[in-house]
């Protein structure tokens, strides 16, 4: 609720006068942090962001924790490699594991492992202070898990499992408490 009586004030101090009321013009205000106008919206003075984050405050907790698992990162279990690709785009490598036979599919932010042509897990360890699940970015504090995800269906040495349906998100930490990686995969696989 704070922020919005903050985003108001500051709406209310870029607004380049008040008429009737002297003293009241305003050079150029500048928006507050995080908020950004184009060049048309500057001249229309319309707040152009941020709507998501104005929505995620006024909703409850309840509503924005997540009820499935569906992606990883852009990543869908169950894809096939040609759905992976077709999302993703060419992989910058492509490793084979002679030994479980999974086949990973290398990005920049994410791995996804394959085994008969279907996406059987996704693994990200570059984390960039959170991940994306369901296309919903998620901060890697314990607030932003909390929030989310909810309470972890159970507790590791190395890490929290989320439950969802069928589907497990293990969030790893260090032992020194620093989140580290995440996985996504099927309970009947693990």
């Amino acid at each position: 609720m704070l922020s919005l009586w903050t985003l108001m004030l500051t709406l209310l101090s870029s607004s380049s006068s008040l008429p009737g009321v002297p003293g009241t013009a305003v050079e150029s205000a500048a928006p507050a942090p995080g908020i950004s106008l184009t060049a048309s919206s500057q001249q229309a003075g319309h707040w152009t962001q941020p709507f998501q984050a104005l929505e995620l405050q006024t909703r409850r907790p309840e509503e924005l924790r997540l009820a499935s698992l569906q992606t990883l990162n852009g990543v869908a279990l169950d894809w096939s490699s040609r759905e992976l690709v077709a999302a993703m785009g060419e992989p910058v490598r492509i490793t084979y594991d002679s030994i479980t036979g999974y086949t990973e599919y290398h990005y920049p932010e994410v791995t996804a492992g394959l085994y008969d042509d279907t996406v059987y897990y996704v693994h990200a360890d570059k984390l960039q202070g959170g991940i994306h699940v369901n296309g919903q970015f998620i901060p890697l504090t314990r607030k932003g898990l909390d929030l989310f995800l909810g309470n972890p269906s159970s507790r590791a040495e190395d890490g929290e499992v989320y439950s969802r349906e069928e589907k497990v998100l293990k969030v790893y930490t260090s032992q020194d408490g620093n989140r580290t990686g995440a996985d996504l995969f099927d309970e009947i696989i693990s």
